[in-house]
Order: C-alpha cells, then structure tokens, then sequence
C-alpha cells in the first residue's frame, strides 16, 4: 500500500503542477495583454500631449502677435492723437489771429465813424459781420 499511495501522491501533484502551469500560462497571458494595453494607452496619452502642447505654442506666439499688433495700433493711435492735437491748436491759433484781425477791423471802424461798429457786440460771428458789410456796401453802390 505504501507504493500505492505514493503514486496516488505523485499523481495528485502531478495534477497540481499542471493546474498550476496552466495558472501561470493564463497569468502571463493576461500580464502580456495588460502590458499591450498599458503601453498603448501611454502612447496615445503621449500623442494627444504632443499635439496639445503643439497647440498651445501655436495659441501662446499668436497672442503674442496680436499683443504686438495691439502695441503698434495704440502707438498709432497715440500718434494720431498728437497729430490731432496739434491741428485744433493750430486752429485755434488762426481763429484767434482771425478774431484779433477782425476786432482790430471793427476798432478803425468805430474811429472812422462807421455803423457797422456794433457787428461783434450782437453776438454775431466774424463771418455774419462781414457778409452784412458786404451787403451794405452793395446796397450802398
């Protein structure tokens, strides 16, 4: 009997070292398949971070552009600012020579005994003042 259950022994593990090399044999299949996945996976999270990043450099020297064109187009506008400034100076400076031209006009008048003397104390403008002289000395001739 001693032989027997020997054998009997020797079978039974026997039996459990195939079962268990057939565990192993699932197992590395299943790592295999895992590790596929896994590098996969990596490879396409690699991938969408690339084209991300690129996209990104892309978006930072585009608003890097606009921001030089914002730059550019404020300088511009500050230029054209100055520029207008100094045109309505410029223009008030001729009214004012005008105005002082016409009130010098109106004071040799008033010596010379005129009527259109007054044009100015009306409230009328330099421009209304001398159309309504004209017309006088058209109605005068």
């Amino acid at each position: 009997m001693n032989k027997k259950q020997d054998t009997e022994a020797l079978e039974e593990l026997d039996k459990k070292l195939k079962h268990m090399e057939r565990g192993i044999a699932a197992l590395k299949v299943v790592t295999l398949k895992n590790e596929d996945r896994t590098k996969n996976d990596v490879m396409k999270r690699t991938k969408e971070n690339t084209q991300l990043i690129q996209e990104l450099n892309s978006i930072k020297l585009d608003v890097k552009k606009l921001e030089q064109e914002i730059r550019l187009k404020e300088e511009d506008k500050e230029k054209e600012r100055k520029k207008f400034e100094e045109l309505r100076d410029q223009l008030k400076e001729l009214q004012a020579g005008r105005q002082g031209a016409f009130t010098s006009l109106l004071g040799k008048k008033k010596e010379s005994g005129d009527e259109g003397i007054g044009m100015q104390e009306k409230g009328l403008t330099p421009f209304q003042a001398r159309k309504i002289n004209v017309a006088d000395k058209e109605r005068i001739v």
